[in-house]
C-alpha cells in the first residue's frame, strides 16, 4: 500500500499500487537510472574475446580476457556531458 499525505488539508489517501502502476512514475525512473549511473551495483564485468580484435591500434589475440570497468564508464567525460554532477 501507499500512503501519501496532503499537508494542507491533512488527508491521507490509501491505495494499492501494482506492478504496471510503476510505469506510471516517470520521474523515479530517471532518478533510479541515474542512482545506479552514479553507484552501480557491479563496478566491473570481465569477458573473453571470441576472435581477434584490434583496439587502438594493438591487437588483442581471441581468447585474450579483458575487463569492463562500468564505473569508469558511467563516469567518462567523452561520454557524458557531466559525467560527475550529483543531484
Amino acid at each position: 500500500m501507499i500512503k501519501e499525505s496532503v499537508d494542507d488539508d491533512n488527508i491521507i489517501y490509501i491505495f494499492p499500487l501494482f506492478r504496471k502502476d510503476l510505469t506510471k512514475f516517470n520521474y523515479l525512473s530517471l532518478c533510479m537510472k541515474e542512482a545506479l549511473r552514479h553507484y552501480p551495483p557491479v563496478t566491473f564485468i570481465s569477458r573473453s574475446l571470441g576472435q581477434d580484435t584490434e583496439l587502438d591500434g594493438r591487437i588483442l589475440k581471441a581468447g585474450t580476457q579483458v575487463d569492463i570497468h562500468i564505473y569508469a564508464l558511467h563516469h567518462h567525460p567523452d561520454y557524458w556531458d557531466k559525467a560527475d554532477v550529483s543531484y
